[in-house]
């Protein structure tokens, strides 16, 4: 099983399954050591047409949508990496699953695969912040809890503009209005909504008033799923913007209150 936004219909049918690594164009000293990666040029087009090729580094799949391929399995670069759109029906293993692959093409005299689309399934280990996430601790002032608290950020479906290219094949040219992302840009507007929501709730409140409401009624976290990071990976919680709107007890300060703190708080971190 693999994971990437694939929105490119196999219809379960069976292709050759050939690895980058047999497919190499000689004709520009091309060898299995670089084509097994599969970049664009290093592969020959005529081993390569009408098949599924396995990789041993993700990559945007131009190599393979270059010489006519059909699909591509690629190991994903982390355990929660986020699954991207391609171009070409793709999938990404775990890399361990890689070399059984591998062995699965050397032994078989005519080895096959397909792709299937997307499904949707629950994440029973969820929340959980991702190793590509900004983590605490604060350096500049260790009292600062950071992050404050946690929004969903990996693999979002967003409206898209038209403008833009529909994967991360950088010469794709289809338009599209949905598109799943990950990132930063992803969780602040989950955030700003709820701020949004407090706020008309509250049209007195500061907006230290606003962040005191949404990090103190945030989900609590399972703190065995960050063993290592604990609240520096998850700060007060993931967001609840529900509870936020009533949250009861909430702390405000103003701007003298973050002055006086600075003054006598921060610290400048050893070089």
């Amino acid at each position: 099983m693999g994971s990437a936004i694939n929105n490119f219909y196999l219809k379960g049918d069976m292709f050759p399954l050939i690895w980058g690594g047999d497919a190499s164009n000689y004709p520009v000293n091309a060898n299995s050591e670089t084509s097994k990666y599969c970049n664009a040029g290093d592969l020959d087009s005529q081993k390569i047409k009408g098949k599924i090729v396995l990789c041993n580094y993700r990559s945007n799949g131009a190599g393979i949508l270059h010489t006519d391929g059909v699909g591509v399995i690629m190991p994903f670069q982390s355990v929660d990496d986020p699954a991207f759109s391609f171009r070409i029906a793709t999938t990404l293993i775990n890399p361990e699953e890689i070399p059984k692959v591998l062995d699965y093409i050397k032994t078989s005299k005519n080895p096959e695969a397909t792709i299937l689309v997307i499904e949707t399934w629950k994440d029973l280990y969820a929340p959980y912040v991702p190793s590509f996430s900004s983590k605490g601790p604060n350096l500049m002032v260790p009292d600062i809890l950071k992050p404050d608290l946690i929004a969903p950020g990996v693999n979002i479906l967003a409206a898209w503009s038209p403008v833009r290219r529909a994967s991360v094949y950088s010469e794709d040219t289809r338009s599209v209005k949905y598109y799943v992302d990950s990132g930063t840009s992803m969780s602040c507007p989950h955030v700003t909504g709820a701020a949004a929501i407090v706020k008309a709730a509250h049209p007195r409140w500061s907006p230290t008033a606003i962040k005191s409401a949404l990090m103190t009624t945030a989900y609590v976290v399972d703190p065995k799923k960050h063993e290592n990071e604990r609240e520096f990976a998850y700060g007060s919680g993931l967001l609840n913007p529900t509870k936020a709107v009533d949250p009861g007890l909430v702390f405000d300060a103003s701007e003298k209150d973050y002055v006086d703190f600075l003054a006598n708080k921060a610290t400048i971190p050893p070089q």
